[in-house]
């Protein structure tokens, strides 16, 4: 057993070399503390603990949302990725979204604080925006129908919380400058009061010579003190070196008192121990209070130990601290106890809250039990509500209140399991799908003695169900009323999907699989199939997409024209892994362009062959767009000349006398004012001859829409020449 060194020795010793010392020592801890305390400030500025806490949230919060869209996409390209890693992902980044919000912190010795004002604001937004996501990508890890449209959507609610999320950034970093901007300010303050201390401390030092004898009594107290108590005692001077220790400090430390005294803890403990423990002993001395802390060391041996500490300053006379004591206690183990509990519990908290799953128990005899606090959620009950079976049962009822009677009847008297899916309605009015397990504790003699079970709140997976079932039927009525379908080629597995109304354009048996490529060329004719097939082939090979209008011969022979949609979907090796489109049937539209083809022939043909002079122009100063061949011979121009006619020149085939009226004619045709004329006037042809002419002049509308042009349908030879200067003066309105 080793003893602590005697202090007189130690003390007359110390007394020597401070009264030698004293000035020089207190002038350099002044300049080194005042150094000190400018890196600490600075230090604790650079972190800012609420500011680091909430960034370190975000930050893993958007690696889970980024975590969840690839495990959702492993997922979805039949990867081994479960959907409920991707779900599992965004819970995680829920719940450190509402950490920042509730200011909780994660990070070892980080403390946090919940937002306030636009931080606030932008975190809820975030919130929301990821709840928007969460849904999506559920939708999304069930959907069969509509996958694009849910990835489109997913990827711009992805975006959207992106937006946030560095909106919120942004923010922190606004409140960061604005709390760098204040301290600097109170830096110059603590400038004036560290030099205000310094100056002090020389003057105190001028009065430590006046209380060396009581200070040698109090240390001589402290040492016999020291050796009747079974924790850890030492005592420091101010520059940290050890003074004295108890038997067991050395114990703890594994170097006797003659190795410590006189040495500071970088002879103790490894570096990285040492200089946090001097650290918090200046803060203590430079404070000049009682600390009572925990301090977490690591031995020279390498053994990490807990310590429940208390420090306090020691004083002179003048109150002047010239070192410090300490004592402590090793909790290590009580500490790794409480901690290894206290995991085990959030662990089974957060299990509880990730998966909606609570536990419960009860005793068959008293009908009395306890149930753990998400189970209470799930009623919506404070986590300190009691608990009985009547009380459980009461939040059942009708068909699922007579399910659950029976069940925990046959527990309790047969020692039967269940498990079942029930609908209740919480202690709030709002109506819960839950499932619940039961499983009976036997005793040795077969009796029910005690009764577990959990409960899970199945509310999302049910609604989720249901919305699935009516987007499914509101996709199929779309699609039968748009009269297109949805099919699907997964090329790996050959594994063909087609919706309800690709089977009723190909006129295929709905109880029949979808045809497997190529058997879906009996449905098309030769030459449909020939360039469709050569579309797919493409596709295939170089990926893209392609549209292709194909017929479709179905097998009651009637024919329908389909436009064909399809593109290819790469795999992670950027091979095609998968084509994908829509079917749409375009008959009528087909049969439509055929009428207008038809049509368009037809008024061709009339016409080229038409006797009448016939000429379509628009805009003002008319300009020239088609001319039959009768009204090229009446001109005696070209049509290639007459179409070049631009900028007025139409108005030289105009006899001069006539050109004013002519003018006014066609501009009230153009305008609007009057839809058709028909007048007289005298052309002059290429070869200069002068003829009179009968016109009629007719306003058109193309596409909804007003355009100025002239048809003139009957240009012939006017009469003789009284009935010509008659007709010029009375022009007769159509």
């Amino acid at each position: 057993m080793t003893s602590s060194v005697p202090p007189s020795p130690l003390i007359a010793k110390t007394r020597t070399l401070r009264s030698e010392r004293a000035m020089v020592v207190i002038g350099v801890i002044a300049v080194v503390s005042s150094m000190m305390l400018w890196w600490a400030n600075n230090l604790y500025r650079s972190s800012y603990p609420n500011h680091v806490a909430l960034s370190d949230n975000l930050q893993q919060a958007r690696r889970f949302i980024a975590q969840a869209i690839i495990f959702q996409g492993k997922h979805l390209a039949g990867e081994p990725v479960t959907a409920g890693e991707a779900l599992a992902a965004l819970d995680n980044a829920a719940l450190k979204v509402q950490d920042c919000l509730d200011g909780r912190s994660a990070l070892q010795g980080v403390a946090a604080a919940p937002p306030t004002g636009q931080m606030l604001v932008l975190l809820q937004s975030y919130r929301e925006g990821l709840a928007r996501l969460d849904r999506t990508v559920r939708n999304l890890l069930v959907a069969k129908e509509n996958v694009e449209a849910l990835r489109i959507q997913q990827l711009k609610e992805f975006h959207e919380t992106e937006h946030i999320a560095d909106a919120v950034e942004t923010e922190q970093a606004l409140q960061l400058a604005a709390v760098i901007v204040r301290q600097q300010r109170e830096q110059r303050v603590g400038w004036a009061c560290w030099l205000v201390f310094l100056l002090g401390s020389f003057f105190l030092l001028l009065r430590a010579t006046r209380i060396e004898a009581a200070q040698t009594q109090q240390e001589q107290l402290m040492h016999a003190l020291l050796e009747s108590t079974t924790d850890a005692v030492f005592v420091k001077d101010r520059a940290g070196r050890y003074l004295l220790c108890n038997e067991a400090a050395q114990r703890v430390i594994g170097k006797t008192a003659s190795e410590l005294i006189g040495r500071t803890d970088q002879d103790a403990f490894p570096a990285e121990i040492a200089e946090q423990l001097m650290a918090r002993d200046r803060e203590i001395m430079e404070s000049g209070t009682v600390s009572n802390h925990e301090e977490q060391i690591v031995t020279l041996s390498g053994e990490s130990l807990v310590f429940l500490v208390a420090k306090g300053v020691i004083r002179d006379r003048e109150g002047q601290v010239t070192g410090l004591y300490g004592i402590s206690r090793d909790v290590t183990k009580e500490r790794r106890d409480q901690e290894q509990l206290q995991r085990h519990r959030v662990l089974l908290q957060r299990t509880s809250r990730l998966a909606k799953v609570g536990g419960w128990e009860f005793d068959p005899h008293t009908g009395l039990g306890s149930w753990t606090e998400e189970c209470a959620r799930i009623h919506d009950l404070e986590p300190t509500a009691s608990m009985s079976v009547e009380q459980g049962l009461s939040y059942y009822h009708g068909e699922h209140r007579v399910a659950i009677e029976q069940a925990v009847r046959d527990a309790v008297e047969l020692g039967r399991p269940y498990n079942l899916e029930l609908e209740l309605i919480s202690a709030k009015g709002v109506c819960k799908w839950v499932r619940t397990q039961c499983e009976p504790l036997m005793d040795e003699e077969g009796r029910v003695r005690y009764v577990y079970g959990d409960l899970q709140d199945i509310t999302e997976r049910k609604e989720a169900e249901a919305s699935l079932q009516r987007s499914d039927l509101a996709l199929r009525e779309a699609q039968r009323l748009a009269e297109i379908g949805s099919w699907q080629w997964d090329v790996a597995s050959g594994q063909h999907t087609w919706s309800d109304e690709v089977y009723r354009i190909y006129g295929r048996d709905q109880s029949l699989p979808p045809a497997e490529y190529p058997e879906v060329r009996q449905y098309f004719t030769l030459e449909s199939w020939r360039g469709l097939s050569e579309e797919v082939e493409r596709c295939l090979r170089q990926g893209g997409a392609y549209v292709y209008d194909a017929e479709v011969v179905r097998p009651d022979g009637g024919r329908r024209w389909i436009t064909v949609r399809g593109e290819a979907v790469r795999g992670e090796n950027g091979a095609v892994e998968c084509l994908r489109g829509t079917f749409q049937d375009i008959t009528e539209r087909k049969q439509m362009e055929e009428t207008l083809r038809a049509s368009e022939v037809r008024y061709r043909t009339l016409f080229e062959q038409s006797m009448d002079a016939i000429a379509i122009m628009d805009g003002f100063p008319p300009q020239i767009r088609y001319v039959n061949p009768a009204f090229v011979e009446l001109f005696g121009y070209t049509e290639i000349e007459m179409r070049a006619m631009g900028g007025g020149d139409v108005w030289r085939l105009v006899h001069p006398e006539d050109l004013a009226m002519v003018q006014e004619r066609v501009r009230e045709r153009m305008d609007g004012r009057v839809s058709a004329l028909r007048y007289e006037f005298r052309i002059v042809r290429k070869d200069g001859k002068i003829r009179w002419v009968e016109a009629t002049g007719i306003r058109a509308d193309r596409g909804g829409q007003a355009v100025r042009r002239s048809i003139r349908p009957s240009i012939a030879t006017s009469r003789p020449g009284k009935r010509r200067r008659r007709s010029r003066k009375n022009c007769l309105p159509n």
